[in-house]
This record gives structure tokens, C-alpha cells and sequence, in this order.
């Protein structure tokens, strides 16, 4: 597979846990986002939600793609 594919993968199910998680969250609760998988989950609930209370936590390094 080639790694832009793989990328785009990562985005797509990282937009099917935004979904998911916006089908369920108040508009007064904390969305707690605990994974180095869900990298793109919290600017992807700020976006949808901009004033929502987000906190995200990984004990990964992570490195953006150039």
C-alpha cells in the first residue's frame, strides 16, 4: 500500500470516530481522547465543535508529514 493511501486511511477512520463521537456528546460535556490512533480527533471535534472542551493525552511522539 502506499504510504499516502495509508495516511488517508488513518484520516478516514479518525473521521468515523469524530462521527461517532459528535452522535453522542453534549454540548456541556468533556470529550477525553486518550490514543496516539486518534491523532486527528481533536482538531477534527474542534472544527465541528469549536466550543467544546477537549483534552487529548499520548505518551507517543508524534512527527507531522511534510
Amino acid at each position: 500500500m502506499h504510504e499516502d493511501e495509508l495516511w488517508d486511511a488513518f484520516g478516514a477512520a479518525n473521521e468515523k470516530f469524530c462521527q461517532a463521537v459528535l452522535a453522542v456528546a453534549g454540548p456541556d460535556d468533556t470529550i477525553w481522547v486518550h490514543s496516539f490512533q486518534l491523532l486527528l480527533l481533536p482538531e477534527m471535534l474542534r472544527r465541528a465543535r469549536p466550543p467544546a472542551t477537549i483534552g487529548f493525552s499520548s505518551i507517543f511522539p508524534f512527527f507531522p508529514r511534510n
